[in-house]
């Protein structure tokens, strides 16, 4: 059955433009999801990053489906409703925020209930957050890399999604040792990769590199796991040596590095969720011996609001900052500073537990 929001966007004749659906289906932590597409570049390039929560299970009530139509289709959002770039809110231009690398250039709008993100000749989406549906048109898929289509476009409606029901995805990797997690946020260069490996082999869980999830219960803050293949730098071959003795033909190549999935690699080793215990803020050092340093609440607070990943609407981005604000009043926050033994690193952490 196609979802509302399809059929108010697109007249009969372009869905019959855009025939051929295929869906997918996935249990995200409890969240059902729904991928349907008429494109194999795009079906291929979401599973390969939901692929650890796929399942074969349709979910009985509609309703409860966060569903997303992404569709090859010659027209595209803005050109069916040129007045979004006339009447609705710009809130996000790539081109005015240099200091986020968003992957592609889009900008991003909120239109009475609709949030839309334009990428130009390259298509767009609308979304409905409240209903939980997405509807993406792109001309030539095949012109966009697949991990633009998963890591940029898919995953900013799926964010945005996400964060109206409280799960909060965090840029940085999550290990466990004993079922208590430790949150690593970093920027690509910081090391927070190639020390969630050496973590992983000295024995700790592994539950993401990229982006954990951060979700609240009575409990306390858990982190959910959102385990991709983990993209990896020549560098990082060379000093795991798991990695260093794999032939070339085990790593994919993605855009800038080249990737290979953690259980490939290190079977068993990814738990669905664990709470949090700390918040270490990886940083390279020359050092001889890795060390931690305490840092203040405000310390962290600061370091982390970066890492809260792209926000694109206002109300979200005040319930995330409560959250962060919170995480961080109740758990001990670091800088670990990695030094020539970080592959040894551990018992750092193993202390704190």
């Amino acid at each position: 059955m196609i979802d509302s929001l399809l059929k108010n966007l697109l007249p009969t004749d372009k869905l019959q433009a855009v025939g051929n659906f295929s869906t997918r289906y996935y249990c995200f932590h409890g969240l059902p999801v729904s991928v349907t597409a008429n494109s194999p570049a795009i079906s291929a390039a979401v599973d390969e990053l939901l692929a650890f929560f796929r399942t074969s299970l349709k979910p009985g009530s509609e309703d409860e489906i966060l569903s997303f139509y992404m569709l090859q289709n010659s027209t595209t959002i803005m050109e069916l409703y040129p007045e979004i770039g006339q009447k609705g809110e710009l809130i996000f231009d790539s081109h005015y925020d240099a200091e986020r690398d968003t992957g592609i250039d889009f900008k991003y709008y909120a239109w009475g209930r609709y949030q839309v993100a334009d990428y130009g000749p390259l298509g767009g989406f609308i979304v409905d957050v409240p209903k939980a549906c997405m509807v993406g048109l792109f001309p030539d898929p095949s012109l966009i890399h697949p991990q633009i289509i998963s890591n940029n476009i898919f995953i900013t409606a799926f964010t945005e999604i996400l964060r109206a029901r409280d799960f909060f995805l965090v840029h940085g990797g999550a290990v466990a040792k004993e079922g208590r997690g430790f949150l690593l946020p970093g920027y690509s260069g910081s090391g927070k990769t190639t020390l969630s490996l050496a973590l992983v082999r000295s024995g700790f869980k592994f539950l993401a590199d990229d982006r954990p999830v951060l979700r609240k219960d009575d409990a306390g803050f858990s982190l959910l796991a959102f385990p991709e293949a983990v993209n990896v730098t020549d560098k990082t071959i060379a000093l795991i040596p798991e990695l260093k003795v794999l032939s070339e033909s085990f790593f994919c190549q993605g855009r800038r590095k080249k990737s290979v999935l953690i259980e490939d690699v290190y079977p068993r080793a990814i738990i669905e969720r664990c709470y949090v215990e700390a918040i270490l803020f990886p940083k390279i050092t020359v050092a001889e011996e890795s060390r931690l340093l305490p840092l203040t609440k405000i310390e962290a607070i600061s370091r982390i609001l970066p890492h809260s990943l792209l926000i694109l609407n206002r109300e979200f981005a005040s319930r995330q900052f409560e959250q962060l604000c919170d995480l961080v009043d109740n758990c001990s926050c670091y800088e670990l500073q990695t030094g020539r033994d970080m592959l040894d690193c551990g018992h750092l952490l193993e202390r704190i537990v």
